[in-house]
């Protein structure tokens, strides 16, 4: 729970340490778009399998996200073996689709699905008990995620064992160079088999580099920008460009903002000098309740797409979230700083114009009201 949220201490600090300066009155800097993705999934598999939430409270809450802040994309649930609380979406789903369909939101609504398997998946969706899903187009996008090639490691716990098998049917090892070229390689492999089967199904494919500023493992060496720039130009002109890229850190390397700009600054700059086409998000997960510290983090994020791009998504919590498969859980970035922050850039050099509903007091009844659907403890 962010303590005192009105609060703005430490944002003088992080003008001043990353270059984001007050405009004068003839300067009329573009304001870049920022259109907030709502997380609910994150802070559903983060809850302890005893306070799991019914499904029918977790659907109401994501309602009330889309009806009271505009929010208009959803990363609303998950097809996936391995993580419990997001066991049997179906029914999550269909809840869901009824309460859009009768609140008249279908059409403007992104609901999407991560998954790790493509066949899992495909299987998952064409049981007749889930076909309605399809069907019905009870979700418009798929997205997969995986991580720069020195944290192989992540991919083979996260993306399963299969990976983790060479070419030769002998088990690879994460911590050698050659054996993590070829689990990248399998990761790559996954997502072009999931932008066919969205392709099929007429869903759009996001996907999420996860780790992009750094990863958990003491013993392997430290990703820097070149890893991440390298999964985005293998990436250029082959996926569709309607695609998501979402840069996600979900280790809270965002924590250090200083070393969040400098990776952002090389990857926006790939991104420009080569005309990567892709719509861009940040997932970020942090553990500061500072209001101030949490300008910092975003100021260093957005800063090295200012004049490189009009529109960035932005994945918010609500104070909730966490990759179950990361050591340390971390909420993702609260949606309540946004209002703060879109205010304080106002007179900058660093506009936004943030796509939600901006009623201060709405925003913070839904994130009070998150503390008891996610079983956050204040």
């Amino acid at each position: 729970m962010l303590n005192n949220p009105t609060k703005m201490e430490g944002s003088q600090r992080a003008s001043e340490n990353l270059s984001v300066k007050k405009s004068s009155l003839t300067q009329s800097p573009h304001k870049i778009q920022v259109k907030p993705v709502d997380t609910s999934r994150d802070g559903r598999q983060s809850i302890p399998e005893e306070l799991l939430v019914n499904n029918e409270e977790y659907v109401d809450f994501i309602y009330r996200v889309v009806t009271e802040a505009h929010v208009f994309t959803l990363d609303c649930d998950s097809i996936v073996r391995k993580i419990k609380q997001m066991e049997n979406p179906n029914e999550r789903l269909q809840l869901l689709h009824r309460k859009l369909e009768e609140g008249e939101f279908l059409g403007k609504i992104e609901r999407q699905l991560i998954t790790l398997s493509p066949s899992y998946l495909e299987f998952y969706l064409n049981e007749p008990a889930h076909r309605s899903l399809l069907d019905e187009n009870m979700f418009e996008s798929i997205a997969f995620s995986y991580a720069p090639r020195k944290a192989a490691l992540f991919n083979v716990n996260n993306l399963g064992k299969k990976l983790a098998l060479g070419k030769d049917g002998n088990r690879l090892d994460p911590y050698k160079k050659e054996d993590a070229k070829e689990i990248i390689e399998n990761s790559r492999q996954r997502a072009y088999e999931l932008v066919d089967i969205a392709h099929k199904w007429k869903k759009q494919f996001n996907l999420y580099i996860s780790m992009f500023t750094g990863h958990p493992y003491q013993d392997l060496p430290p990703i820097t920008p070149e890893d991440t720039c390298e999964e985005l130009l293998y990436h250029k002109d082959k996926l569709p460009p309607e695609s998501r890229i979402i840069l996600s850190d979900t280790v809270g390397c965002a924590d250090n903002p200083e070393k969040m700009h400098s990776f952002v600054q090389k990857i926006a700059q790939t991104i420009s000098e080569h005309k990567i086409p892709n719509p861009i998000g940040l997932h970020l997960h942090t553990s500061s309740q500072d209001m101030g510290k949490l300008l910092e983090i975003f100021v260093a994020s957005m800063e090295p797409f200012r004049g490189k791009r009009e529109e960035i998504f932005f994945d918010i919590g609500m104070g909730a979230g966490g990759c179950p498969y990361a050591p340390n859980v971390m909420p993702n970035f609260p949606l309540i700083a946004l209002i703060e922050i879109e205010k304080k850039l106002s007179s900058t050099t660093l506009p936004i114009d943030l796509q939600i509903n901006k009623d201060y007091d709405t925003i913070y009844k839904l994130y009070r009201e998150a503390q008891k659907v996610f079983r956050i403890i204040c």
